[in-house]
């Protein structure tokens, strides 16, 4: 139960006592008390398939030494940090939407580097 109310946080919407009710009484009853196991565990996995899914992780050490890798290829950061050039800045602008390498997820960064690969050929 503390899980089923952990997933009921996080999914908006559900903070209305009426909206919860609801999607109990889809599951059996208005009352998780009276439910039994099998009810309960169709309710966590009908949460569970609510939750937003965000993929937070930044980029690897890895991937931005390969980004830096293809921006001097390319001939940026003649001033120094390849990732700070201005042309690199406008590209993960362009290809990731973000406003800092630094700032990648890694699917992100991988897309940013795929770019970068094929751009070289």
């Amino acid at each position: 139960m503390r899980q089923i109310h952990a997933l009921r946080r996080k999914i908006t919407g559900l903070d209305d006592d009426t909206a919860w009710r609801a999607l109990l009484a889809r599951h059996g009853s208005d009352s998780l008390r009276a439910m039994t196991d099998a009810q309960i565990g169709t309710v966590a996995r009908t949460l569970s398939g609510m939750v937003p899914r965000t993929n937070t992780s930044t980029a690897t050490r890895a991937q931005l030494a390969k980004l830096s890798a293809l921006g001097r290829a390319k001939g940026w950061g003649a001033d120094g940090d390849v990732l700070a050039d201005p042309a690199m800045l406008a590209f993960v602008r362009r290809t990731a939407h973000v406003d800092h390498p630094r700032w990648l997820t890694v699917r992100q960064a991988s897309d940013c580097i795929t770019g970068l690969e094929r751009w070289q050929t």
